[in-house]
């Protein structure tokens, strides 16, 4: 991302390193993580590196408009046993969900990327998290569960993303999956 891109963005992210060799490259959409590990045969994620100077709490986030379905926004309780400690209700997040923060960021990366749509692995909450959230930036969401999910699980998913559950007819999760996903 260039200076220019950055300002009219507002992120301040300057540069992704490399949790294991340190190494810092341009932001951009790494799908394999740092390109150095990668080269080696290792796998290594990044984290985004930030100017020193005092920014806007804002700017710390890698894209400057997030899908607000009013995540984060939870109450905040005091625990009696504890003096001083305060803890979230993260139940009270729009889908109920501890993921929604995770699958609004997973979303817009996708949506910044270009893709037209997101896959993910879910058997409750994060499928229903990054179902909502896709469709609130219109991305087709697929989610693929197990047949055995309880309905109070695949009702609320299936009626924002289609399922797909990678299963025999038989319901064994262990068997053969089928050869094509969702049309």
């Amino acid at each position: 991302m260039t200076d220019a891109v950055r300002q009219s963005t507002g992120t301040a992210v300057t540069a992704l390193e490399c949790i294991r060799c340190g190494a810092q490259h341009p932001v951009g959409d790494y799908s394999l993580g740092c390109p150095s590990c990668a080269a080696a045969g290792h796998g290594s994620n990044l984290f985004c590196r930030y100017p020193a100077e005092a920014v806007r709490q804002d700017q710390l986030l890698p894209y400057p408009v997030v899908p607000d379905l009013g995540q984060g926004r939870t109450p905040l309780f005091p625990l009696p046993w504890l003096d001083g400690v305060l803890v979230k209700n993260e139940a009270a997040n729009p889908t109920g969900s501890h993921k929604d923060r995770f699958a609004a960021m997973a979303v817009t990366h996708a949506k910044a990327s270009g893709y037209e749509r997101v896959v993910v692995g879910s058997s409750g909450n994060a499928g229903l998290a990054t179902a909502a959230f896709a469709a609130a930036v219109g991305l087709r969401a697929v989610v693929a569960g197990f047949t055995w999910l309880p309905e109070s699980l695949a009702a609320p998913r299936s009626a924002v993303a289609p399922c797909w559950p990678p299963t025999t007819s038989s319901g064994d999760a262990t068997s053969s999956r089928p050869a094509t996903g969702p049309s």
